[in-house]
């Protein structure tokens, strides 16, 4: 219901629809706000849900409000929240919010000013709680994230806001000011993170590391942040062919298509003086009609999804854009005349057919990102290298390219370089010592077709290990060959030994190494020093690898690894026996190592182990003790498949915290049924027909087993595919059972 805020009667009527019958939505639990869309649409009885009490609203306040515990002691600061929470008339939203305002300050005047405000005076109305206290939270915000706050009512209710999309976009439109000593995206990420830390913007998803990556707004907050900016900043839902016309007095327009057919956009004499930004997003790819030569005050220009029109040249003639997003609109290519616009700072190509950038992109001397993916370019004109303002070049995606345009490492500005592709210098490509001054470099940097690498002073000369602190993610890359495995060059060791990253790395991963062992880094003597806050670790599609050495001394590790993951190492035969010193690890993967025959048999030592995974594995002939007696494990997830030399006997009641456990292709693989009595935390029992369990698979009432396997076999899904069955990954498998469990025999 909550994507039906407009009322949509039509709409509501043809969901409900659907699930009649189901016996789920008979009847139906929502807040006031919704009420009024049940009554709409007469197909079910509304209960309205009394508001929270008093005390569970105040420890919802107490939560957000108090930072540490011993703040509950306060008896001023707890009368006061009491006082406030009172107030809020048993709303969760609006004890959120004031909690999370109040929560950086221990001013008790602030707190009673608060309590005391005239604006819990408003006239009643439907949510005459809710929007005071929301009022109050905005009206304490710092200015400059109160602009950005009410700039959000441009996007439609729900709308999933990306943070790399959204701190540009506040750029562009002059919400974000510093001095020239600070950067303006480490102020805009103050803002997000503020605007996050006060609750007035709702983190969905979150990178590896665990940062926010997008965000949405609450539809109250969306409303009160529409009440502040008012006509000023319009949003509209096209759903028919005529055309829109932008309101007289926006300043900032955003529209909608939910249809293929052709967008116009028409513009009055007082708009296309007004508007700042313009912002569309088609579903389906429609041609879009808008004459750009009567915005010439445009600072933000996103288009995704549309095909436009031939009058997109004129967009050259937007001097005063800052952010120019052109996204999924099936470009080939991009006019020159794009190279007049001096101001640009912002340029995202993301998710086109092009084949090639304009020679005019130079021009762009004031760029700060540029986004170009597509799998069809194959290189880069030089002169792109005279950006010299250009901080973040992402091309991701642009698996086509040559090579990187020859004089890169002369822009010594750039912190993101997503993807380099080292290239032929004859041919007039960067080689890779051209990374040598790019010392500012953070985050993620791939480095592709290292066998045009020659030496390892070639190599050295990138200076990884000296000067590349701020990297924490590293691909290194061999060009990929299918006869690769008859190719070992001896300089390919030299050349990986001079690409040590720095102690700093985080991530490391290296793929189609060619050469048979690894060099002296890999072999990690002294792993604290070495790399302390290495987390992952990935070695795929190394087809010549016999051994994997490692120095370490005892009780040496790798302090911070917590996943460690083998693909396609085809002649590797087994496992440094060290790897048992890894005592942080949580996630061990093991996938189409065709010669590997044994692992270690101090696998009990992996205390933390979470996930193991062991696919493809034909000559793997026993597994060690996954868990002793008297010892807690942590393992959840047991995934073996395609081990058909498997022949131990499978030790499972010691795994007492398995949630799933997945065998499949393991013929000659045993363990007792009985043993599923202990694993009382299992969600998930997948079996092959191949593996010997007559007991489950005669079993079609499962009354056959004692009372303590059945209750564990009723209250998680037992999955029996066939040969030709199509499986889930676990991780799917786990997020299906969790919301319908379900039992196939």
């Amino acid at each position: 219901m909550y994507g039906l805020k407009n009322k949509n009667c039509g709409r509501c009527s043809r969901i409900l629809s659907l699930s009649r019958g189901k016996g789920s939505l008979n009847h139906h639990n929502h807040s006031t706000q919704y009420v009024e869309i049940l009554q709409c649409v007469q197909t079910a009885r509304a209960y309205e849900l009394s508001r929270l009490p008093n005390d569970d609203c105040l420890l919802l306040f107490q939560s957000y409000a108090f930072k540490n515990v011993g703040d509950l002691s306060n008896q001023e600061f707890m009368e006061i929240g009491q006082q406030i929470i009172e107030k809020c008339g048993g709303v969760p939203l609006a004890a959120r919010a004031l909690g999370s305002l109040l929560r950086s300050t221990r001013d008790i005047g602030q707190w009673e000013r608060i309590r005391d405000s005239e604006i819990w005076n408003l006239p009643e109305g439907k949510e005459d709680t809710i929007l005071p206290a929301l009022r109050l939270s905005y009206n304490y915000l710092s200015p400059r994230l109160r602009q950005c706050f009410a700039y959000c009512s441009l996007f439609p209710k729900d709308y999933e806001m990306k943070k790399e999309a959204l701190i540009p976009i506040w750029m562009a439109n002059g919400l974000i000011r510093t001095d020239e000593r600070t950067d303006l995206e480490v102020v805009g990420n103050e803002i997000f993170n503020g605007l996050l830390w006060h609750s007035m913007l709702e983190g969905k998803r979150r990178d590896g590391d665990g940062n926010v990556r997008t965000c949405r707004m609450h539809d109250l907050l969306h409303d009160l942040a529409s009440s502040i900016l008012k006509s000023h900043c319009s949003h509209l839902e096209y759903g028919s062919g005529r055309a829109l016309d932008i309101p007289d007095k926006a300043r900032h327009f955003s529209v909608t298509s939910q249809t293929p057919n052709e967008l116009h956009i028409n513009h009055s004499r007082q708009s296309k003086q007004s508007l700042r930004t313009l912002m569309v997003d088609c579903s389906y790819i429609c041609p879009i009609l808008v004459d750009f030569t009567h915005f010439t005050c445009l600072r933000t220009l996103h288009i995704e999804g549309a095909k436009l029109s031939k009058r997109s040249s004129a967009i050259g003639d937007l001097k005063h854009l800052r952010y120019l997003s052109l996204v999924s609109c099936d470009l080939e290519s991009i006019p020159k005349s794009i190279g007049k616009l001096g101001n640009l700072q912002i340029l995202n190509l993301d998710d086109n057919s092009l084949t090639s950038l304009p020679k005019s992109i130079g021009g762009l001397k004031s760029l700060l990102a540029l986004t170009v993916r597509s799998r069809y370019i194959e290189a880069f004109p030089e002169s792109i290298t005279s950006l010299h303002s250009l901080r973040h070049l992402d091309t991701r995606g642009c698996n086509s390219l040559n090579g990187m345009p020859n004089g890169i490492g002369s822009m010594t500005g750039l912190q993101t370089l997503s993807y380099f592709k080292v290239g032929e210098e004859k041919r007039g490509f960067a080689g890779i010592r051209e990374l040598q001054g790019l010392n500012l470099l953070k985050g993620k940097l791939k480095i592709k077709w290292l066998d045009d690498v020659k030496s390892v002073e070639d190599a050295r000369g990138a200076c990884l290990m000296t000067t590349k602190t701020k990297l924490s993610k590293l691909t290194l890359s061999w060009g990929y060959s299918s006869d690769v495995e008859d190719v070992v060059r001896s300089h390919d060791k030299e050349v990986l030994e001079g690409l040590q990253p720095h102690p700093n790395i985080k991530k490391l991963k290296i793929s189609y190494y060619p050469g048979a062992e690894f060099p002296t880094w890999m072999q990690m003597g002294d792993p604290l020093s070495s790399f302390p806050r290495l987390s992952r670790l990935i070695l795929a599609d190394l087809p010549n690898l016999e051994e994997w050495l490692l120095d370490w001394k005892e009780n040496e590790s790798l302090p911070a690894l917590q996943s460690l993951e083998l693909h396609f190492c085809s002649q590797l035969k087994s496992l440094p026996v060290q790897l048992c010193n890894l005592t942080s690890l949580k996630s061990l993967k093991i996938i189409y190592c065709s010669h590997l025959i044994s692992l270690p048999l101090e696998l009990t030592w992996f205390t933390s182990l979470e996930h193991l995974t062991i696919n493809d594995c034909p000559s793997l002939r026993s597994l060690p003790y996954l868990a002793m007696q008297g010892q807690k494990s942590s393992l959840r997830i047991l995934d073996i498949d395609g081990c058909e030399e498997l022949t131990s006997q499978l030790e499972l009641q010691h795994l007492t915290a398995l949630e799933a456990l997945r065998l499949r292709d393991c013929s000659k693989l045993k363990f007792s049924i009985q043993d599923l009595q202990y694993l009382t935390a299992l969600k998930l029992l997948t079996v092959h027909p191949s593996i010997d369990l007559p007991e489950i698979v005669k079993a079609r009432v499962l009354d056959e087993f004692n009372r303590h396997t059945l209750k564990i076999l009723n209250s998680c899904a037992i999955i029996f595919m066939g040969t030709t069955g199509t499986m889930r990954t676990v991780n799917e498998e786990i997020d299906f059972v969790i919301k319908e469990k379900m039992v196939l025999c």
